[in-house]
């Protein structure tokens, strides 16, 4: 019998007056412009979109993270 689960940290920094979107979603910066997101991993390829845009909207930067977990079931 082996049970094992994964996390994963998603974390980083920005301008902290940028709006920050993670799968599209905003989430809310540290005062110092910086962040940290914990997920769940599930048996899947997931991409992770990550984008800041500067308070005034005139620039925009993403990093998109691929991650794959696979269980083998054996």
């Amino acid at each position: 019998y082996l049970r094992a689960d994964t996390e994963l940290i998603v974390y980083g920094e920005t301008m902290p007056d940028a709006k920050l979107y993670i799968q599209n979603e905003e989430y809310k910066l540290s005062p110092d412009g910086r962040f940290s997101v914990r997920m769940s991993l599930q048996d899947t390829v997931k991409e992770i979109p990550i984008r800041a845009i500067s308070q005034d909207g005139s620039m925009e930067k993403q990093i998109v993270f691929t991650v794959t977990r696979k269980t083998d079931r054996k």
